[in-house]
């Protein structure tokens, strides 16, 4: 009796591996890998209207922030270094403060990355690069838009002049 048993559940269970391996087999899945997100961000989708052109210029001033904010650096590279602050007790901050750029403390080694810098200047050229596209596309963005639009985003001279090391801003005003 359990001879039987055994044989028929090693049957069945035979039967219901051979049918499920037929069934995965005739099936394809490579449709459903073919679908396109439409939740993804991709460059033939981003330049097309004015609303795209607005996103890429706050992403570029959320990148501008967010290199000057880091470590401070807006401050350190601009009214430290030009001499409208002084500091007396942390001696980074004083290396800082007499061009002692090549000194090895933490803060200077993370002032040294230059990466975010960077990534605003690409997001900036980028930008100015692809906005026209959209003025042809898009009837809503103006020539005025454009001209503004690409005015703003020329901070990225700013951020030349950053990299130099000359911050100051009597240096890009006067």
């Amino acid at each position: 009796m359990i001879s039987k048993l055994y044989t028929y559940s090693l049957g069945r269970t035979l039967c219901f591996t051979v049918v499920t391996l037929f069934i995965l087999s005739a099936s394809s899945c490579e449709k459903q890998l073919d679908i396109k997100s439409s939740h993804l961000a991709t460059e033939e989708r981003q330049w097309n209207s004015l609303t795209d052109t607005r996103s890429a210029l706050f992403g570029t001033y959320a990148l501008f922030k967010a290199a000057l904010s880091d470590n401070n650096a807006h401050w350190l590279w601009s009214e430290l270094r030009e001499g409208d602050f002084v500091a007396y007790s942390r001696s980074d901050l004083k290396a800082i403060h007499n061009g002692e750029l090549t000194t090895s403390f933490p803060l200077m080694e993370q002032l040294k990355n230059w990466r975010r810098f960077y990534a605003v200047i690409n997001s900036a050229n980028l930008f100015i690069e692809r906005a026209p596209e959209v003025f042809e596309k898009d009837r809503l963005y103006t020539e005025q838009n454009l001209k503004m639009d690409i005015a703003q985003a020329r901070i990225r001279l700013f951020l030349h002049g950053a990299h130099l090391g000359r911050c100051s801003f009597n240096y890009f005003f006067s």
